[in-house]
């Protein structure tokens, strides 16, 4: 063997083995990348888990949001309606009490005295007790010492209260006035009573 042929050899050996270290890096690094994917891989599985679980959690709470939506819109009708329910019958129940009351008055100025029984007093009809308020606001010297008055609701005597100023005006005027049931009569027409 020549000497030509010998180093050439020696050069292909070791062409050879540097080849195959660069094998062995590629492998090597390979390897590591193959384990590096398989994490990626694994991550982007976990991921994809925690998204969809997350996805069908929003579902769940747009679900929700929509059932409560339409049950507000429910409860909101609901309770228009008996908004309007109470108003009525709070109406009614005053209606009521006023008539209730319309047998009613108020003297004042009158001492009491112990034992007496103040039923033989009272007034069993309504026309009879609107003639008596009716004498007692034209009898001046009954006025000086007793008085006598409607026996008003708490709302109506609230009213009254915010109609004084109006009445004071009308009466200065020569208007007839009158408050009934919560209404401002001045003329026979009711009038609005400002609150």
């Amino acid at each position: 063997m020549s000497k030509s042929k010998q180093v050439s050899s020696k050069d292909s050996g070791n062409t050879l083995a540097a080849i195959l270290k660069e094998l062995k890096g590629f492998r090597e690094e390979s390897s590591i990348m193959v384990a590096k994917v398989k994490e990626i891989k694994s991550a982007v599985n976990d991921l994809r888990a925690s998204v969809e679980y997350t996805q069908a959690e929003v579902n769940s709470i747009k679900v929700d949001l929509c059932n409560t939506k339409t049950e507000l819109a429910e409860v909101k009708v609901t309770n228009s309606s008996l908004t309007s329910d109470v108003e009525s019958l709070k109406y009614k129940v005053l209606e009521l009490e006023c008539y209730s009351r319309s047998y009613n008055i108020r003297i004042g100025g009158i001492m009491e005295a112990h034992g007496k029984s103040c039923m033989d007093h009272v007034f069993f009809s309504r026309p009879l007790k609107n003639e008596v308020l009716r004498l007692a606001k034209r009898n001046k010297s009954i006025q000086s010492s007793i008085y006598f008055l409607d026996e008003l609701t708490k709302e109506d005597l609230d009213l009254k209260q915010h109609a004084h100023p109006l009445m004071a005006a009308a009466y200065k005027e020569g208007s007839k006035v009158a408050f009934r049931a919560g209404r401002l009569i001045i003329n026979g027409t009711v009038t609005p009573i400002p609150t």
